[in-house]
């Protein structure tokens, strides 16, 4: 085998082991661990997520409770895939089981400029019942 195809092979054989150990950005990893262990999760994780936005914070917990009142309580969440669209913009996707569904999140982390100094934060929050409205093609798609 050329060295080339070789190196492609264990590329491939070594994607699902990378995806497995995806790190989450440290103030989402924060805000999931609140959503996972504390009472008023949704609204602990939201104000984390927009510790400087609060009328934002208030906007997303709404839509996630929206969502979620009917799934039960919190087992487990997962970073599924984090994916660098520029130097200062980042998604990263996420789901969150419920004991009766998961919630599925697209976490979108940009870095703006305030008072001339970097500032990173949360876009609004795209969340979903379903992992399609999320989730790329490139995840979900069958592969053969």
């Amino acid at each position: 085998m050329r060295p080339v195809a070789a190196l492609l092979a264990a590329l491939a054989l070594s994607a699902p082991a990378a995806r497995a150990a995806v790190a989450a950005d440290p103030v989402l990893a924060e805000g999931l661990h609140a959503l996972e262990t504390q009472t008023n999760g949704v609204q602990a994780a939201c104000l984390i997520w927009y510790q400087d936005r609060p009328r934002l914070a208030s906007e997303m917990e709404a839509r996630v409770d929206a969502l979620c009142k009917d799934l039960g309580a919190v087992v487990g969440s997962e970073v599924v895939a984090t994916q660098h669209l520029a130097s200062r913009d980042d998604r990263t996707y996420v789901v969150v089981y419920f004991e009766r569904h998961p919630l599925w999140f697209l976490f979108e982390r940009y870095v703006g400029r305030e008072g001339g100094k970097d500032k990173p934060g949360f876009l609004p929050l795209k969340v979903s019942l379903q992992a399609d409205d999320i989730l790329p093609s490139f995840i979900t798609e069958f592969k053969t």
